[in-house]
């Protein structure tokens, strides 16, 4: 965007994630393509940090749109007397991290946002591994009605997943 906040360039991909029309979006103002599912104004607010003298600005949102989870990285910078901003998609790498949250200690979740999968290489390195199973097990299971033994299993399983987080161990 210029500094009368028009847009002066919009590739393929941003024109569609601000449902605009690429041609006829430059030369127009900013503001009405400034009203999307992640809130109105963002876009400015960005541009106006950026400009406020922050080399660049980034922000990450989170959002619905029919119902579904959304997640955009914002960037906005100024090169010359113009502020572009970038607009990346991030959904998938947050749900990756919802999930792979879920089995194993924060630290292993920074170490996956930091350095992404290569810093995961086979290794060998000394470990301790620890299995367990509730006592009698086999016992009950045969006893007790299926809703039954499916909810304790889903309580067991999400204690032993808690205390493995908590001592920054995996379960697997």
């Amino acid at each position: 965007v210029d500094a009368q906040d028009k847009i002066t360039y919009i590739n393929t991909m941003m024109a569609k994630l601000l449902k605009a029309d690429r041609k006829t979006s430059v030369g127009q103002p900013l503001d009405p393509r400034d009203r999307q599912p992640w809130g109105d104004g963002i876009l400015k607010a960005l541009v106006g940090q950026a400009r406020g003298g922050t080399a660049e600005v980034t922000k990450e949102i989170a959002y619905q749109v029919t119902g579904a989870s959304h997640h955009a990285k914002m960037r906005a910078f100024v090169n010359g007397d113009k502020t572009h901003i970038l607009i990346e998609d991030v959904s998938k790498e947050r749900e990756m991290e919802k999930s792979f949250a879920r089995f194993v200690g924060p630290s292993l979740v920074d170490q996956l946002k930091s350095t992404g999968l290569a810093s995961f290489k086979a290794e060998r390195t000394p470990m301790t591994l620890l299995g367990v199973c509730p006592a009698e097990f086999s016992f009950f299971a045969e006893r007790l009605e299926p809703h039954v033994l499916r909810d304790f299993l889903n309580d067991y399983v999400r204690k032993v997943v808690q205390v493995a987080k908590d001592s920054n161990a995996a379960v697997v």
